[in-house]
């Protein structure tokens, strides 16, 4: 494939013809991302119309995950895996039964037991979606993302997109981001604890935003936990989706090399949501000191729960993401990087490592030809 360079548009850098080659995307997963957006702007307006009739958003938020439970069902019919979902569903109705001596009342679909069991199968179902729709959203931006990086800081002047991508993975201005790299022999024995932690750790980040916002609702306040609708913490299901699409870079260990320490990609972005996580910590704070002894035990115990939930889902999604996503992903990524990258960079004369050697035919240079200089003392 002959690599055609062109000018790049804000002078000095270089612009590849074939970057659409890099395009990861295959027609499922196209579709995975089409649906969920569509679906997404049906669900919104669904909860935009059911608080205009009296509808609390809170008992209208399960709505708005009703696309990953589209995508769940999806991904159990392009797989054939129905026996995964049959067996959530047979495990529930059991369940049920267990609980009301093994029969069904009239309108049991009102009873808070019945609303409980959906409420988590519809989380489990929902959790596919999630990963099928991550998976897709990172074959969709790894390679931009790369793309962007590598070029941000030679550039004589970076665009908005350059800057949104350089805050959100806090790339220093100062290094040379030609040299980026990866470690493309990724092979797992087992599930990567050590990493699913690490999610854990950015997604009880992000859900400090959903308690501040519970901690403030006068309903929620007037409820409390115990009365609080079940089917609330399936919105958590959003929080993987806004920490597990970096978990790639850092898979692949994707970095930028320097001669002193190198910057990974997975690192910036981790301290970006730190940075971010902080100042909403302190407004968590400040929020619960506001509240009366029992309100404050209420908002608590939620929050504890809301933990427990957190961890689960991310658990669950790591889980499956990483037994039935992650293979194919990492190996479509090693196919197409010699088209990002088809030779190393910053390479010198006087190159002391055996990376020539992998290219044939490399001119071997007699460094006798430089010369010396002599100064007279």
């Amino acid at each position: 494939m002959a690599l055609n360079l062109k000018s790049g548009r804000n002078g000095g850098v270089w612009e590849n013809d074939s970057m659409k080659e890099l395009n990861l995307l295959g027609p499922y997963d196209k579709f995975v991302l089409m649906v969920f957006f569509i679906s997404f702007i049906l669900s919104v307006t669904g909860m935009v119309v059911l608080v205009s009739i009296g509808i609390d958003i809170i008992d209208s938020a399960m709505l708005i995950t009703a696309p990953f439970f589209i995508l769940g069902l999806m991904w159990y019919n392009h797989t054939k895996k129905w026996w995964m979902l049959v067996i959530i569903l047979a495990v529930s109705a059991a369940l049920y039964l267990y609980l009301h001596g093994f029969e069904f009342h009239e309108n049991f679909y009102l009873e808070g037991d019945f609303i409980l069991i959906f409420a988590i199968d519809f989380i489990f179902v929902g959790s596919i979606g999630v990963v099928a729709f991550v998976s897709a959203l990172q074959r969709l931006i790894f390679y931009r993302v790369v793309t962007i990086v590598q070029s941000m800081n030679i550039k004589d002047k970076m665009s908005f997109r350059d800057r949104i991508v350089a805050f959100f993975f806090n790339v220093p201005n100062d290094v040379d981001t030609r040299y980026i790299t990866y470690s493309h022999n990724l092979k797992r024995a087992s599930i990567p604890w050590s990493e699913i932690k690490e999610t854990m750790t950015l997604g009880l980040m992000i859900g400090m935003f959903l308690w501040i916002y519970i901690s403030m609702s006068p309903k929620f306040a007037s409820m409390g936990l115990t009365n609080a609708p079940v089917y609330i913490f399936a919105i958590v299901l959003y929080i993987p989706v806004l920490v597990m699409p970096w978990s790639i870079f850092n898979a692949l260990h994707v970095r930028v090399e320097t001669k002193y320490r190198d910057f990974e990609l997975y690192e910036g972005i981790k301290g970006t949501i730190k940075r971010m996580a902080l100042p909403i910590f302190a407004a968590l704070i400040y929020v619960l000191t506001a509240f009366r002894d029992n309100d404050f035990m209420a908002v608590l115990s939620f929050i504890g729960t809301s933990i427990v939930m957190i961890i689960l889902v991310i658990t669950f999604t790591s889980a499956i993401y990483y037994h039935y996503f992650e293979n194919k992903l990492v190996d479509d990524i090693v196919s197409k990087w010699r088209i990002f990258r088809p030779v190393d960079l910053l390479m010198t004369v006087d190159d002391d490592t055996d990376k020539k050697k992998e290219f044939p035919g490399t001119p071997k240079r007699d460094l006798t030809d430089y010369g010396e200089l002599v100064f007279d003392e």
